[in-house]
């Protein structure tokens, strides 16, 4: 009965078919940037990558790192921004930042669920930028 109910609701609101495609000009307009090229189904990646690179949401390593993460997976590199870790890791498990006299310290914790247990990877910002990492 809840599941018929929730599929009148999505219906009747317009379902998740409403949104116009995610086109490169968009870029910050729906908010999610950081986000996978994949997952707004933009079909020229290098036009977004560029793109994000313009308008200072992520850096050069960062675009080489999701090129090369398009076909090795999901990878890290040391100097990479945030909005970076977010466009190939997505959204960590959670998330901790404390400031000091030295700058802002930033962990981002991603979960990978194995069969028997799940492994935490440990990703380390220092001043928006990746400093270190540690994978279980």
């Amino acid at each position: 009965m809840k599941r018929i109910l929730f599929l009148a609701m999505a219906t009747a609101l317009g379902g998740c078919g409403t949104m116009a495609p995610y086109e490169v000009a968009d870029i910050g307009e729906r908010g999610g940037y950081c986000s996978s090229v994949r997952t707004f189904g933009i079909a020229d990646t290098d036009a977004y990558l560029e793109a994000m690179q313009a308008q200072g949401h992520i850096n050069a390593m960062d675009a080489e790192t999701y090129r090369e993460s398009l076909t090795e997976g999901r990878m890290i590199a040391r100097g990479m921004t945030e909005c970076g870790v977010r466009m190939i890791w997505g959204r960590p498990y959670d998330e901790r930042s404390y400031s000091s006299q030295y700058g802002t310290r930033q962990t981002l914790t991603y979960e990978d669920h194995g069969y028997y247990s799940s492994d935490y990877h440990f990703i380390y910002l220092r001043n928006g930028k990746v400093d270190s990492w540690s994978f279980n």
